[in-house]
């Protein structure tokens, strides 16, 4: 049953990768729980308030930018966001965070549902 407080996933990302009428990314709020693989530890509750989909530059004459700051050669690897179920968000201060989508609890105060 379909509830009103209630948004599947695939509504949810919809949403997330839409863009506003001047062509930036739409701001949202998401509560995500973290994970450690290594150290298969998790269960903290984020909050994240008007956060944004950190998405590629294409204002370059020379074509795409990426908004990424690569400290190392680790992070220049392709980020495959889409096999590992992870997106990059920008959040209201600036700073980036990763997220695994299936860790969504809750988008824009609605409860996610798969």
């Amino acid at each position: 049953m379909y509830m009103k407080n209630t948004i599947f996933l695939t509504e949810a990302l919809k949403i997330m990768h839409s863009k506003n009428s001047d062509g930036t990314p739409v701001h949202f709020d998401v509560e995500i729980r973290e994970f450690s693989r290594q150290n298969k530890t998790g269960g903290k509750y984020k909050i994240y308030n008007d956060a944004k989909l950190l998405s590629q530059n294409k204002s370059s004459k020379k074509g795409i930018i990426k908004r990424y700051n690569y400290t190392n050669e680790k992070d220049k690897r392709k980020q495959n966001h889409w096999e590992n179920r992870t997106r990059n968000l920008e959040l209201a201060n600036g700073e980036i965070k990763r997220i695994n989508i299936l860790f969504i609890i809750k988008f824009n105060g609605k409860n996610v549902i798969y």
